[in-house]
């Protein structure tokens, strides 16, 4: 049986620069929750909080990509 098709939408993004960790939070409509926790996150210079955002979503999605061709 296929699983349904969910739409996962941006619940949360933390950055901790001090301890060089970031956590995404994604959230489905269903209440689903999927975390990329405390990942390393040490971004070169000085960022905005929108380019640290930008920058852990990417991080973020590279580490999904790389999970999920090991299911």
């Amino acid at each position: 049986m296929k699983p349904e098709k969910r739409d996962y939408s941006i619940h949360d993004v933390q950055v901790s620069l001090d301890r060089k960790k970031a956590t995404v939070t994604l959230r489905d409509d269903f209440g689903s929750m999927v975390f990329v926790n405390s990942f390393p996150f040490d971004p070169p210079g000085e960022q905005t909080e929108s380019q640290l955002r930008s920058l852990a979503l990417s991080e973020a999605r590279e580490i999904l990509k790389r999970a999920s061709q090991a299911i």
